[in-house]
């Protein structure tokens, strides 16, 4: 075999162009349902009968559906005619590249003999060979040799335009398939794609935060009441043994610090979607209730007015108590107990105040952000304000206030305490995971 020869053989051009005709009908098949879906879901949103909130609810779903539905199929419809113009443009790439590479072979098996004898009688006639025969058939094989070294120059010329148009084709397709994706409207520009960020950034923090937040929040509204309980009862104490009336307003203060703390829990998890707007607003009215009662209640004033009507009594007792083992007891007068019981009507007017706001704002408040359009179609939607549930006899603590002085409240509280924790806890070890006691070495 004289491979010297044979002209180069171009490569197959590839792709299937039955394959691609196959999806073009696809993409068609798809776009005229989604078009035909879009219609029904126009019908249903555009129809007046009212029979039902979920029936309403599903109506208006179905317009938003609609033009959603329209878009895709906008996109499915352009696929399809790129598609299938590609798959054109591919069957005639294939019947002229690859029918011109077969014409080369043929050209190749064709001309073999003519070239390989051009060369042996050009080997001779180097060599000194005259002979006229010998140069007639050098003539007649070059001529020979010729014809097909212009055929191969046609056919790999018609091979390289059909390459071209193939070329041109497949980006006239990847530019169809990005026109069809920018006229269906349906993708995201930046600050889509930034609120969509946001929105992952949210439900993560919903998810694997919201537990804990949870479980703090329970554990801070226990502290908060036992608290509230020893601040009343130092507060007492401070009548008494004067020098408590310090301790007394530290515990005032921490009740406050608890107080803001369980209401910036409750707005985080509003924010996450994890608490209703009637729970923040309650535990809001909670803190500003424990801010107003210490400033004007039992709260540091109250305990700078102790600590100065007993300064100069609690002086003497100390030095009577630096020489005895026995406990310094000061007995009041009318004067301080008045003023302790004026500070806690107060604290307790407040509080009975406050009572019927708080409770019907986190009773009745139920609104939620992960409610705010995220409910399945057909779905009743939850409502706004809903005091189906409620009991109003808890509001009869904070009403007693004012009769028993800000002390009702408390002492109700330390008999009511809320042990929901055990629902949170689980529902954070879903999330953590378990959380296994193991036995001490």
């Amino acid at each position: 075999m004289c491979f010297r020869c044979d002209d180069p053989i171009p490569d197959e051009i590839p792709g299937n162009p039955e394959t691609v005709s196959s999806f073009a009908k696809a993409f068609s098949t798809t776009a005229e349902a989604l078009r035909e879906a879009a219609a029904e879901l126009a019908n249903l949103a555009n129809d007046d009968i009212t029979i039902s909130e979920a029936v309403d609810e599903v109506r208006s779903k179905a317009g938003d559906a609609s033009g959603d539905t329209e878009r895709v199929a906008v996109r499915y419809q352009g696929a399809a005619e790129t598609f299938s113009a590609y798959a054109g443009s591919l069957s005639d790439a294939h019947t002229n590249g690859n029918g011109a590479r077969t014409q080369i072979i043929s050209n190749n098996d064709n001309g073999r003999y003519w070239r390989h004898r051009q060369n042996q009688l050009r080997d001779q006639a180097m060599w000194g060979n005259t002979d006229p025969e010998l140069l007639a058939d050098l003539e007649e094989a070059n001529r020979q040799a010729n014809h097909y070294d212009s055929q191969y120059t046609t056919y790999l010329a018609q091979y390289n335009a059909a390459v071209s148009s193939w070329e041109a084709a497949v980006n006239d397709a990847v530019n169809g398939l990005r026109d069809a994706e920018s006229d269906s409207n349906l993708n995201d520009g930046f600050w889509d794609g930034v609120l969509g960020d946001l929105q992952l950034l949210w439900e993560l923090a919903s998810k694997y935060l919201g537990p804990v937040l949870e479980i703090l929040r329970d554990v801070l509204e226990i502290l908060k009441k036992i608290v509230d309980v020893l601040a009343l009862i130092v507060t007492v104490l401070a009548l008494f043994i004067p020098v408590l009336a310090p301790l007394a307003a530290a515990l005032s203060a921490l009740a406050v610090i608890l107080s803001v703390a369980i209401f910036a829990c409750s707005a985080l998890l509003f924010l996450m979607g994890r608490e209703s707007l009637g729970r923040v607003l309650a535990d809001g009215i909670s803190a500003l209730t424990s801010v107003i009662t210490s400033k004007l209640g039992g709260g540091s004033g109250l305990f700078d007015d102790v600590a100065g009507a007993f300064s100069g009594v609690t002086q003497r007792g100390a030095a009577v108590a630096a020489g005895s083992t026995v406990p310094l007891v000061v007995r009041p007068t009318s004067n301080q107990v008045a003023d302790l019981l004026q500070s806690q009507t107060i604290g307790g007017l407040v509080s009975a105040y406050g009572t019927p706001v708080n409770y019907f704002v986190s009773e009745g408040l139920d609104f939620e952000l992960s409610h705010l359009g995220q409910r399945p179609w057909g779905s009743p939607p939850k409502p706004v304000w809903d005091l189906s549930d409620a009991t109003p006899t808890d509001m009869l603590p904070g009403f007693a206030d004012i009769a028993t002085f800000g002390t009702a409240s408390p002492l109700a509280g330390m008999f009511d305490w809320d042990y929901d924790t055990g629902a949170s806890w689980n529902e954070m070890t879903d999330v953590w995971g378990s959380v296994n006691a193991v036995p001490a070495s």
